[in-house]
């Protein structure tokens, strides 16, 4: 797909008719941090294709149409800023596809699920992370495991329990610290 591209928005908005509304795409593959509870902590990034459309209560949920008719996303959110308009986005139709097969086979979307608890090491006071888990002074990032819940996949795979990191070095992406 080229970008700018032309597209129609499928909404029905503020609970009136359907109709469709025509726009232009102006990014794919665009990252829009989201912070479910507001602490100011960016619990994760969203995939989105960006478009000029105006997403409002009552289409997000609706159809993103490319000129040729194909269902390429769902409008989902746009930025709520006084100062802003015209900016939504719409989650890409391949990242949608799984959910709605789980949600035919299961009647629910089937999550991954290991039975962890996750602290971040940036958490841990660098006392702890230099004499505790003895971590070396490269790392900057990382998370613990600080619980394996029982009957939980990641019980059946490590028994006994040893607290493990999982960590990101200069040199090295990612290394296993027992």
């Amino acid at each position: 797909m080229l970008i700018p591209s032309s597209f129609n928005l499928v909404t029905a908005s503020l609970r009136l008719c359907a109709f469709t509304r025509q726009g232009i795409i102006s990014g794919l593959e665009r990252t829009v941090p989201i912070d479910f509870n507001q602490d100011g902590v960016v619990d994760w990034n969203a995939e989105v294709i960006q478009t000029d459309a105006a997403i409002n209560p009552g289409n997000s949920g609706g159809a993103l149409v490319n000129i040729a008719g194909q269902v390429i996303g769902i409008n989902s959110m746009k930025i709520a800023q006084q100062e802003i308009k015209g900016i939504g986005f719409s989650i890409p139709i391949n990242l949608v596809e799984p959910i709605i097969e789980d949600l035919e086979l299961y009647g629910k979307v089937k999550r991954p699920y290991m039975g962890v608890q996750l602290q971040d090491i940036s958490e841990i006071s660098a006392y702890h992370q230099e004499q505790t888990l003895k971590l070396p002074k490269d790392v900057k990032e990382g998370v613990l495991i600080t619980k394996v819940v029982p009957n939980s996949p990641a019980s059946e795979k490590r028994k006994p329990f040893i607290p493990l990191i999982f960590m990101r070095t200069k040199s090295k992406h990612l290394l296993c610290y027992t």
